[in-house]
């Protein structure tokens, strides 16, 4: 925009907290993927003149990150597998005394 000292990036956490990141240029920058928390955001951009006042805001935009799963601690999950009790790896069709391919 003309007359454009700088951009400010004005990006709100779903916590409520205000993050303004400053530029002297416009780029394609990812900063999502370095916001952790899951929740959704709301971001929307500044222009200032020289004189730090504002030229125009652009609408807010907002994206959702998803919860993530946590890991069991516990060593503790629902998959199935080889207990190792039987010499085999107890996955069909791969190898070990199942009957599939691969048993000898």
């Amino acid at each position: 925009m003309p007359g454009t000292a700088r951009y400010q990036l004005q990006i709100t956490l779903p916590g409520g907290k205000l993050l303004a990141i400053d530029t002297p240029t416009t780029s394609i920058t990812r900063y999502a993927d370095t916001f952790l928390d899951s929740g959704v955001y709301t971001w929307q951009v500044l222009a200032l003149n020289g004189n730090s006042q504002e030229l125009c805001l652009t609408e807010p935009f907002t994206f959702q990150k998803p919860i993530l799963p946590t890991p069991d601690k516990g060593g503790n999950d629902d998959r199935q597998g080889d207990d190792g009790s039987d010499g085999g790896d107890d996955v069909p069709g791969v190898g070990g005394t199942d009957g599939g391919p691969g048993d000898g």
